[in-house]
């Protein structure tokens, strides 16, 4: 199936973008690649982009586009396709962080439960949890809420039907086939295995999330 690139409008100042007839996997690679490129080397009128599972949104400045003469989402259509076209001279990667992970107990209080639903022992939960390195998606439902996939089907988890009101801050969780870090204590429904004390946002940084879409974690049994 030939590649398709989908855009639709997100208002008058942003654009979204998405690659149909790959893998979700291909998909996010050419995001992030498109990503870093507009980071390094803006169109005018360029603000920034967000990039999440298969999709990424640019957002622009209209007042700062060149043309009066075509709608500025075609303007921006047509820088974004021109980037898409030209080499891409950036690293392929992210950063990859290792995450070490007190698992079980008072600080993963679902690993028995997920263990259980999924008829596997405890030890190989872990095992299967660390022994994939995982490339982060996105960033999502709080501030550096790192969206990691995928598990092995042997750890497909269901949320909690009730969720919990404060989950700590640094639990590390699962849901459906996807696995996460809470940065902030707050409410959540995911399933917590573990803790872990590795800093995740900063708030007295001029960049706060110390993980970012594109970077790969390793998670590591202390």
């Amino acid at each position: 199936m030939a590649i398709k690139i989908e855009t639709s409008g997100l208002g008058e100042h942003a654009l979204l973008l998405r690659f149909r007839g790959i893998s979700l996997e291909e998909a996010h690679h050419r995001l992030m690649r498109l990503h870093r490129h507009l980071t390094l080397k803006p169109f005018t009128g360029f603000v920034d982009s967000v990039p999440a599972y298969d999709s990424i949104a640019i957002i622009y400045d209209i007042t700062k586009l060149p043309s009066l003469q075509e709608t500025f989402a075609n303007q921006v259509r047509s820088q974004i396709e021109k980037y898409l076209t030209d080499p891409m001279d950036t690293k392929d990667e992210g950063v990859t962080h290792i995450i070490p992970v007190k698992y079980g107990g008072i600080h993963g209080p679902d690993l028995e439960t997920v263990a259980k639903e999924n008829d596997i022992s405890v030890e190989e939960l872990i095992r299967l949890h660390t022994e994939s390195i995982y490339p982060v998606y996105m960033i999502g439902f709080s501030g550096g809420f790192p969206y990691l996939g995928f598990t092995h089907e042997k750890l497909f988890t269901k949320r909690k039907t009730i969720p919990m009101q404060r989950v700590k801050a640094g639990s590390v969780a699962l849901a459906g086939n996807q696995t996460g870090i809470y940065p902030f204590e707050g409410p959540g429904a995911w399933k917590i295995i573990g803790h872990t004390s590795y800093p995740i946002f900063d708030v007295h940084k001029d960049d706060p999330a110390n993980i970012k879409p594109g970077d790969q974690i390793k998670f590591v049994c202390e």
